[in-house]
Formats: C-alpha cells, structure tokens, sequence
C-alpha cells in the first residue's frame, strides 16, 4: 500500500507539472512583457513558442505518466485485491 501511495504521488506531480507547463505561456502573455527591452521581449517570445507543447515524463518509450494512467493502476489494484480475497 506504501508502495503505491509513493507511486500516486509522482504521478500527481507529473500531471501537475504537464499542467503547469501548459499555463505557462498564457501567464507569460498575461505579463507586462511588452514594457521589457528587446532582449527580453524576444527570450520571452522564444520560450512562449516552445512551451505551446505540454512538457509531460514518459516511462521509457512506453507511456505519458498523467492522472489517467494512475486511475488504471488504482483500477487494477483493487480489483486484484478484490479476488485475492474470495
């Protein structure tokens, strides 16, 4: 049960991180970043176009770690709990 609280709670802070990404740029925007002198005003305008993908942690090559994927472990646990019982 540990094992699973401690896998729960970095795929949380995944899913988190891919969100936060992805407000970045509307946070940037939102800024006064016209009031900044060119130099800025560009670095801001690069990271702005790179953050427009989410930034996510992949398993390997396998899979996104996002909340989905934390359900169907969950999903899966119980239910192999459910029949060790019977």
């Amino acid at each position: 049960m540990v094992l699973l609280l401690q896998v729960m709670m970095v795929y949380y802070n995944a899913n988190e991180l891919s969100l936060q990404s992805t407000n970045l740029s509307l946070q940037i925007f939102k800024s006064n970043w016209y009031d900044q002198c060119p130099e800025i005003v560009r670095s801001l305008s690069i990271v702005m176009a790179r953050v427009q993908r989410p930034l996510v942690l992949i398993i390997g090559d396998f899979r996104v770690i996002d909340n989905e994927l934390i359900v169907n472990m969950i999903k899966a646990a119980y239910t192999f709990l459910l029949y060790q019982e019977i």
